[in-house]
């Protein structure tokens, strides 16, 4: 079960990240809000931490900027970002907090 949750919201972010308007072209989307109110940054395009580095996906890796310590995934490249995160385990966070906007 959990398991096509995880793939139905994977879905999701790929659709945000493919739909969502950005201020340029491979530019920043909006952000995701959690039912905790948890706000996470999941970007994806040519000029993220993302696979592929393009701007139509699909995204297997993603770049991750959140309300947690930065190196919550594991993946920190030295800021405040995650860099190159499975899709999926951004998938299995948001599952386990809740999905409450696309911003």
């Amino acid at each position: 079960m959990n398991e096509s949750v995880v793939n139905i919201i994977v879905m999701i972010l790929n659709e945000h990240l493919r739909r969502a308007p950005r201020a340029y072209p491979g530019g920043p989307v909006s952000s995701i809000i959690c039912l905790d109110d948890t706000r996470w940054s999941i970007q994806a395009g040519e000029y993220m931490h993302s696979t592929p580095r393009d701007n139509t996906g699909p995204w297997t890796h993603v770049e991750v900027m959140g309300e947690v310590d930065p190196t919550y995934f594991g993946l920190n490249d030295g800021d405040d970002i995650s860099s190159y995160v499975p899709i999926e385990d951004v998938a299995q966070e948001i599952l386990s907090r809740g999905i409450k906007k696309l911003t």
